[in-house]
């Protein structure tokens, strides 16, 4: 029994870790976010090709898409 209630606990603790993560990327690529939106761009597919011209990998190093922007936009502007 305890060997569950410690998984289950660390489980927690991960997913809390991971949510903070996301937290702190999606508050340190917003700005740029912001700044691409007021010069011009604003869909989400072009704010995505721009930071892939960029350079600016997402969280996980991949390429930016526009359900990605999405989601960071959601997350700072929502706090979800």
């Amino acid at each position: 029994m305890t060997s569950i209630l410690q998984y289950k606990l660390a489980q927690q603790r991960k997913g809390k870790s991971k949510k903070v993560s996301a937290d702190h990327f999606a508050a340190s690529v917003y700005p740029v976010i912001r700044s691409l939106q007021n010069s011009g761009i604003t869909t989400l597919t072009g704010i995505a090709e721009a930071l892939n011209d960029k350079d600016i990998p997402t969280s996980s190093g991949g390429r930016w898409y526009g359900g990605a922007v999405r989601n960071v936009l959601d997350r700072v502007e929502n706090k979800t």
